[in-house]
């Protein structure tokens, strides 16, 4: 089988390059459908020039209507096209390879349902994660792409980056996260692994591991911060890590049981 391609931006402090929790979802999808694929790693300043090299679809539309262009981005060669945003990306994987594991049920209702779910998500947990690992995240970008993302970040929120991740609100974000992963938790059964779906993984679990993954990485899993996460909610956040480790990997170190 042909290779996917699948565009994420380089993390220099990583030691497989990965952090970015957007390509995470992706990627964990990927793995768990042990699909092919090799990264093409380029620099976060970068991904508006290259999708736009290359045809991608934008994910967005500033106000003055200005496209926007992110990654995850894969080229399919299954159907020679290029798809961008996770959602429509793992939507597109499970259509495409039917063989492989699916990330949601068969009926379509549930596409709908998940993109819900995404958008609560988002809107409930993700700005807090931003603030939590925004230092962290800046601090771990190339020069370009870390000068980049002060200038971005610091035009959306008509602030520094220091007053965004000042002490005060870090800490105001710490607890709206844990309030907001709280209620997330109510979306989803508990259980030893805590699948969003029952016994396999869903795209809602790629999610959740995705972000999470980030706060692993960028604090470092012995880290006081870590384990305050992991002691959540019973300790589900935890187990979902520890189910999700499997899949947690780049091709170049894949474990010889997912090579193809």
């Amino acid at each position: 089988m042909a290779q996917i391609v699948l565009y994420d931006t380089i993390g220099t402090k990583m030691p497989d390059k990965a952090w970015s929790p957007n390509v995470f979802k992706i990627r964990f999808a990927l793995n768990y459908k042990r699909l092919p694929y090799r990264t093409e790693w380029v620099e976060t300043v970068d991904v508006r020039g290259i999708a736009q090299r290359i045809g991608a679809p934008p994910t967005g539309k500033k106000r003055d209507g200005t496209l926007i262009y992110t990654v995850p981005i894969i080229f399919c060669p299954h159907c020679s096209q290029h798809v961008s945003n996770s959602l429509d990306i793992a939507i597109h994987l499970d259509r495409a390879f039917l063989d492989r594991p699916r990330l949601f049920a068969s009926r379509l209702s549930d596409e709908a349902l998940v993109r819900a779910w995404d958008d609560r998500w988002h809107q409930l947990v993700g700005p807090h994660f931003f603030t939590v690992g925004g230092a962290r995240t800046h601090a771990q970008l190339p020069p370009r792409s870390a000068a980049f993302f002060k200038e971005t970040r610091e035009a959306i929120f008509k602030m520094s980056l220091e007053q965004q991740v000042s002490p005060e609100r870090v800490a105001a974000s710490w607890a709206s996260l844990r309030k907001g992963l709280s209620s997330m938790a109510k979306y989803t059964p508990p259980g030893q692994t805590y699948f969003a779906g029952g016994e396999a993984p869903t795209y809602p679990d790629c999610v959740m591991a995705a972000f999470l993954v980030w706060m692993k990485r960028l604090f470092g899993r012995d880290s006081p911060e870590w384990r305050e996460i992991e002691s959540w909610d019973d300790g589900r956040w935890a187990r979902l890590m520890r189910a999700f480790e499997q899949w947690e990997y780049t091709e170049e170190n894949a474990p010889e049981k997912a090579r193809l």
